[in-house]
C-alpha cells in the first residue's frame, strides 16, 4: 500500500499542478520516511521552481539517512552546487558527520568553473586602465539595461545595480564574467516546454495554482497555463549569458565598471545614526555591528530610538551596510540579537567579501523581546570589506528588528 501511495505523491510533484499541491506531496513524503523518498524528490528536482526547491533541500538534509543522497546527487550532477542555497550550504559544511563534511567541502569548493575563472583572471589586467564613465553609460545602455536597472534606466529582471553592496573590481569583474559563480535562486532561468512543442526560457516570475509567469531575456512576459505544460525545468545557470567578454574590449569592461561605481543610493540619515568604520573589541577581537553605525539604505528602513534598533524593515530594498576594519584575516560565527512578534516565513541576507548566509526568522513572541541566535559563520578577509544584510526575496509583513550583528572569533 505504501508503494502504491509513493507513487501517487510523486505523480503530484508535475509542474502542471500547483505550487501548493507539489508542497503538500513534498511534506507527505517526508512523513513517510521512505528509503525512496530522496530518489522521488532529487529525480525531479530540475523541475521545482525555487522555492520548492528550499522546502526540498530542508527536507532531505533534515533526515541524516538523506544527506549522502543529496552529495551524491551533487557527485552526479543531478543538482548543481549553485542550486545548494546559502542556508543549506552551511548544514552541510558544518554537519558532524566529518566523512559527510569532507565530501561537501569537496563538492561546493569545485562550483568554480575554471574556463570563467581564467577568463576573470585574463581581464583582471584592466585595473592598469583608466576607466571613462561616459563611455560606460553606453556599454550599459547597450549591453545591460535590457534586464538590469540603474538610475532608474533599464529593466528590473535582474538585480538591481544601484543597490550592489560589493563594487570592487574584481567583485564586478567576477559579476559580469562569471555569472553563475553565485547567483540567488530567484534569478535561475528556467526552460518550460509546452504540449505543443513550443519552447520558452525565462526567470520563473510568478506561480498560481492554475499558471506560471516567466520573464524573458528581452523583458516580455509569457504566462503559461499548467495543463499546457509538458516540461519545466532549470537550466541551472543565470538568465546573463556567459562570454560577454567576446564582445567586449578590456577598455569596455574598465569604462563599465567605472560607470557602474559613480552611482550609488544615497543613504539614509537618523539622529543617534552616525557610520563608521567598525573596529575588533580589545578583549576578544569580537566585532559589534550596531544600527547607529551602519548606513542605512531603503524605502522604509528607519533606525529607532527606543531600543536603538534597525525596523520598519518591510521593503526588499531596505538594507544595512556596515565597513570593517580588519586587520588579520579570519573567521568568525555570526549572531543576530533581533526581534520579531511570529514567524512569518521571511528570510534574512547576509554578505561579506562574496560570501552569503541565508537564515530564516523566527517568532520572538513580541516587537519587545529581543533574543539571540547563530546563523551561521563567515572569513572576513583583511583590508575593509562591506558586510550587508538585507531580506532574500519579498517581504510578508516586516523582516525583524535588528539590535546588533555580533561576529564573535570562531573556535579551531
Amino acid at each position: 500500500q505504501q508503494g502504491q501511495d509513493l507513487e501517487l505523491l510523486a505523480e503530484l510533484l508535475s509542474p502542471r499542478n500547483s505550487r501548493q499541491l507539489q508542497s503538500a506531496a513534498v511534506q507527505a513524503l517526508t512523513q513517510f520516511g521512505n528509503q525512496r523518498t530522496p530518489d522521488i524528490l532529487l529525480g525531479r528536482w530540475k523541475s521545482f521552481g525555487p522555492g520548492l526547491r528550499a522546502e526540498v533541500l530542508s527536507a532531505l538534509l533534515s533526515r541524516p539517512a538523506w544527506v549522502s543522497s543529496v552529495l551524491n546527487a551533487l557527485e552526479q550532477k543531478t543538482i548543481l552546487a549553485s542550486d545548494i542555497d546559502a542556508s543549506s550550504r552551511q548544514i552541510l559544511l558544518s554537519h558532524k558527520d566529518s566523512k559527510l563534511r569532507d565530501k561537501a567541502k569537496t563538492l561546493l569548493a569545485s562550483s568554480v568553473d575554471a574556463d570563467r575563472a581564467n577568463v576573470v583572471e585574463k581581464y583582471s589586467s584592466i585595473s592598469s586602465l583608466k576607466g571613462n564613465s561616459k563611455a560606460g553609460h553606453q556599454i550599459f545602455v547597450k549591453r545591460c539595461s535590457v534586464c538590469h536597472q540603474l538610475n532608474k534606466e533599464g529593466k528590473p529582471i535582474g538585480p538591481d545595480l544601484t543597490a550592489l553592496t560589493d563594487k570592487s573590481e574584481r567583485a564586478l569583474l567576477t559579476a559580469i564574467l562569471d555569472p553563475n559563480r553565485a547567483i540567488e535562486s530567484k534569478y535561475l532561468s528556467y526552460l518550460a516546454v509546452t504540449v505543443n512543442g513550443l519552447t520558452f526560457n525565462g526567470l520563473l516570475a510568478a506561480e498560481s495554482g492554475e499558471s506560471i509567469t516567466l520573464i524573458q531575456n528581452d523583458g516580455k512576459e509569457k504566462t503559461l497555463l499548467r495543463d499546457e505544460l509538458e516540461e519545466l525545468q532549470s537550466t541551472g545557470k543565470s538568465l546573463m549569458p556567459e562570454g560577454l567578454e567576446k564582445d567586449m574590449t578590456h577598455q569596455d569592461l574598465a569604462d563599465l565598471i567605472a560607470y557602474l561605481n559613480t552611482t550609488e543610493l544615497p543613504r539614509k540619515t537618523f539622529a543617534g545614526n552616525e557610520p563608521a568604520l567598525v573596529l575588533a573589541e580589545a578583549l576578544r577581537g569580537d566585532y559589534f555591528l550596531i544600527p547607529q553605525l551602519a548606513e542605512i539604505y531603503g524605502a522604509t528602513l528607519k533606525f529607532e530610538n527606543k531600543y536603538k534598533n534597525l525596523g520598519y524593515w518591510q521593503s526588499e530594498n531596505d538594507r544595512a551596510v556596515w565597513t570593517l576594519d580588519v586587520p588579520q584575516a579570519g573567521k568568525y560565527d555570526v549572531y543576530l540579537e533581533f526581534a520579531c512578534p511570529k514567524e512569518a516565513g521571511n528570510r534574512v541576507l547576509l554578505e561579506v567579501a562574496g560570501q552569503r548566509l541565508s537564515w530564516g526568522v523566527p517568532g520572538t513572541g513580541s516587537w519587545d523581546v529581543y533574543q539571540s541566535q547563530k546563523i551561521g559563520t563567515i572569513n572576513l578577509p583583511a583590508g575593509k570589506p562591506k558586510l550587508a544584510i538585507r531580506s532574500e526575496g519579498k517581504i510578508n509583513n516586516a523582516l525583524l528588528d535588528l539590535k546588533t550583528i555580533r561576529l564573535r572569533v570562531a573556535s579551531q
